[in-house]
């Protein structure tokens, strides 16, 4: 009985031993297989560790994208601005530049109209003046005429009053030799004056008898008393101021208004 126990005990044994190498030689596999897993695992994990990585720069690359396109969208939100702003300006310049020029345009005009006036003005001005001018050259002439009738109106006066102060020297009384009276030359808007030939002949014709004089202006050659006693000695009339009656004006230097006036008579 200890033998089939011995036997027994040892068939165990072997059993054990031989379950024993079976499994180490299962626990070596499975240590291989551990092995090999582990290593697969660290590959596995480098490989996730490598996608991770490259996650992360497309991540960095994915988020830089993203600021830079949102950085070129405010730049170009800003441009937008800009040029709208510049539009606005440029349309708000043009408009007050037009209408600055609108309003140089009109003030000039304006001026150029005040311009036309004065000129148009000035124009008529110097026409009057020039009307004026002529107006005076025929005033100085008509002026100069009548002085130099005075003038020899005033010499045959004066030869007369001689040949009457003679004649008094030779004789008692002054006889008077009445003559036919003549017509006054007269001119047509002047006053009436002795002709040159009328004042030549005063002495024979005694042209002055019931003639009116008016003496005006500073005499050189005679007195006003000796001019007026010869006058009124042959016969003629000596008013204060001219009238349409008046025959003769005698004219001296400086006559005043009452040669003017004769003018209008």
């Amino acid at each position: 009985m200890l033998d089939t126990l011995g036997k027994t005990k040892a068939q165990t044994i072997e059993v054990l031993t031989t379950e024993k190498a079976a499994y180490e030689a299962k626990a070596s596999t499975l240590t291989q297989q551990v092995a090999e897993l582990t290593d697969q695992k660290t590959a596995l994990q480098k490989v996730l560790d490598e996608q991770s990585a490259e996650k992360g720069k497309q991540q960095s690359a994915r988020k830089l994208l993203s600021d830079r396109i949102f950085t070129l969208e405010k730049e170009r939100d800003a441009l937008v601005d800009a040029q709208q702003q510049a539009q606005k300006q440029a349309k708000e310049t043009e408009d007050s530049s037009s209408a600055a020029l609108d309003e140089t345009l009109s003030a000039l005009k304006r001026e150029l109209g005040r311009s036309q006036q004065n000129a148009e003005s000035a124009e008529a001005t110097v026409a009057g003046l020039e009307k004026k001018v002529q107006g005076l050259q025929s005033d100085k002439a008509a002026l100069e005429e009548a002085m130099k009738i005075s003038q020899q109106a005033i010499a045959a006066l004066q030869q007369q009053l001689a040949a009457a102060t003679e004649s008094k020297a030779k004789t008692p009384q002054a006889q008077k030799t009445p003559a036919k009276s003549q017509q006054a030359s007269k001119v047509t808007g002047e006053p009436k004056k002795a002709t040159s030939a009328e004042a030549t002949s005063a002495g024979e014709k005694n042209a002055i008898s019931g003639k009116s004089f008016v003496i005006t202006g500073k005499l050189t050659q005679v007195t006003y008393e000796q001019l007026t006693a010869a006058i009124k000695e042959s016969g003629g009339q000596i008013n204060k101021m001219p009238s349409a009656n008046t025959d003769y004006i005698v004219v001296g230097e400086n006559p005043g208004n009452k040669l003017v006036k004769a003018e209008k008579c």
